[in-house]
């Protein structure tokens, strides 16, 4: 059994935003690893001209740019840590206002390699 805590990202003004994602009450064979995948497209929408669209980056941390079905991370009995995200917008935004996406996140667990 296990609890997988994903925060919203809130990208500001500077086209940045940034949230982790954490595991607590990890309970499971030694020899298993849990792996989280983000599944999108990674496209903003604008709340109300749903046309207007603006393309951004998710990365793990500051280094690894995710695709879509990409491994975020893993977690496993000796290893619980923090998964950091960060989103920064790499589009133009076209018109001013309030943008949002929705990613999915899918989970399992699999043997240690």
């Amino acid at each position: 059994t296990y609890t997988i805590t994903i925060p919203d990202i809130v990208i500001s003004e500077d086209t940045t935003g940034s949230t982790v994602v954490s595991v607590s009450g990890l309970s499971m064979p030694a020899t298993s690893v849990l792996k989280v995948r983000v599944l999108g497209d990674f496209l903003l929408e604008h709340q109300t001209a749903a046309e207007a669209t603006v393309a951004y980056e998710l990365r793990n941390g500051a280094s690894e740019l995710l695709a879509d079905g990409a491994l975020v991370g893993q977690f496993t009995m000796s290893s619980q840590s923090p998964l950091p995200l960060t989103a920064t917008v790499t589009g133009t935004v076209p018109y001013a206002g309030i943008y949002s996406d929705t990613l999915t996140f899918t989970y399992g667990l699999e043997p240690i390699a």
